[in-house]
């Protein structure tokens, strides 16, 4: 049985409960699926293109019944082979390999390549062949979404509005070709070309100015940090225990409109 852990709601209503499970993806889902899955299943592997140490090692999760394998190179009756030559015998597997874009109504628009990622694109928004009228906002990932959603909407906002001049097309599509050059250079694959991670905070701090947004506020990027920290530390109770509440107060001061 295989499903993508986009269908995977709770462990206890899947086909889980004392079977064999492999994971192929260890980011974030597929690892936090692993860990909620562990609580019924029989074993679960845990299967991701790289380890930062070997594939193999001592079972984790809070039952000790996780364990880290290759990516998965086949799969046959039962059983799941991996890139080592290794094989476990499993009953389901979860795909955790996350998504390709698709935006159907713009199939075949000259000029933009929609599938792995959306390009080219002027700091991941504007289509240079086809701005300002065409812009996108949520590309990016590994980031703090919404907040990040709505700098990028302020921006488009203040284009549309006059408000904010952006370069000419010949000069988009050169700074949108750099930064395809940049990511070739270091090897990036075309589906992290949205990838951000510490990045965004740079991000965020330029789309600010370009809508003339408030500066984004030091304890976004603090509590951001923080939740990670507390991630690794508690990997089985991140959501619950958490000890940043000086963050808290400064996100709740904000809410209400005070400084932060």
């Amino acid at each position: 049985l295989e499903l993508h852990s986009h269908t995977y709601r709770r462990p206890e209503s899947g086909p889980f409960a004392g079977k064999r499970v492999a994971v192929v993806g260890a980011a974030a889902s597929g690892e936090d699926i692993s860990r909620e899955i562990s609580t019924v299943a029989h074993s679960v592997f845990l299967c991701a293109k790289s380890w930062q140490g070997a594939a193999g090692g001592e079972p984790f999760g809070a039952g000790g019944n996780i364990f880290r394998r290759p990516w998965v190179r086949e799969l046959r009756e039962a059983e799941a082979v991996f890139e080592d030559g290794s094989a476990e015998a499993v009953d389901v597997v979860v795909w955790a390999t996350g998504y390709s874009y698709s935006f159907p109504f713009l199939r075949g628009l000259p000029g933009l390549d929609v599938g792995d990622c959306v390009e080219p694109l002027y700091q991941h928004v504007f289509p240079p062949a086809y701005a300002p009228s065409l812009s996108f906002i949520g590309l990016p990932y590994k980031v703090v979404p919404f907040y990040q959603f709505e700098l990028q909407g302020a921006w488009v906002a203040a284009v549309l509005a006059g408000e904010s001049r952006l370069p000419g097309e010949a000069a988009m599509a050169a700074a949108a070709r750099e930064f395809r050059a940049g990511l070739e250079r270091e090897g990036a694959l075309r589906r992290h070309t949205h990838r951000m991670g510490d990045a965004q905070w740079a991000y965020n701090d330029w789309l600010a100015t370009q809508s003339g947004a408030a500066p984004v506020p030091a304890w976004r990027k603090a509590m951001y940090e923080a939740a990670q920290r507390n991630k690794r530390e508690r990997p089985e109770s991140y959501r619950d225990e958490f000890s940043d509440f000086d963050l808290m107060a400064a996100a709740a001061r904000e809410a209400a409109g005070a400084p932060a």
